[in-house]
């Protein structure tokens, strides 16, 4: 017997409602087998898109920066604890960006959705840039997460998966799980 492929209805698949996609969510997803989950619920973590200088005051203690200049996310930095660079023109080898970051107390967010959801070129593409800039940020000693940012708790990603994503990109597995659990632990300490 063949299987049957496609022509889904889609009444058929169950619709995830009040699922927000937001690093406070992908956060929660990640962090929420280790840290007392009343508490990882309770943390919201607002994405801001940086596309000017009056983006920059939008900024909040626990926000995650994200655009496409360089220059306006090391200024973000300096606010901003979570910054995702990866919408950046050459992110990976921006050393002055990961300088700032660093100087400035804030950490790198990679997020694996982009890598699992791209065509086998754009794949090997992307774990090559992520792999070139997780070994400048070691090598700077720069902080890094891992998040998932998925769209429906069907895109969640468990700890296994990541580490084994991480590993690829070069890692141990103990920079993979401190990536993944202690760094988000001391940034919601702060």
């Amino acid at each position: 017997m063949g299987v049957r492929r496609g022509n889904y209805k889609k009444s058929n698949v169950r619709k995830e409602e009040n699922y927000k996609s937001s690093a406070g969510d992908i956060m929660y997803d990640i962090i929420g087998k280790n840290v007392d989950s009343e508490k990882a619920k309770r943390v919201e973590v607002k994405d801001v898109r940086i596309n000017g200088p009056a983006d920059l005051k939008k900024i909040k203690a626990l926000t995650c920066a994200t655009g496409e200049d360089s220059f306006l996310l090391r200024r973000a930095s300096k606010k901003a604890k979570i910054i995702n660079p990866t919408l950046v023109e050459k992110f990976w080898k921006d050393e002055g960006l990961i300088r700032a970051v660093k100087e400035n107390g804030a950490i790198f967010e990679l997020p694996i959705n982009s890598i699992i959801k791209s065509t086998p070129r754009e794949k090997a593409k992307l774990l090559r840039y992520y792999k070139t800039f997780l070994k400048k940020c070691i090598k700077l000693k720069a902080g890094y997460v891992f998040t998932t940012r998925a769209e429906s708790r069907y895109e969640i990603r468990s700890e296994r998966e990541i580490i084994a994503i991480a590993n690829v990109l070069g890692l141990t597995y103990e920079q993979a799980v401190y990536a993944l659990n202690e760094r988000w632990e001391e940034i919601l300490a702060q």
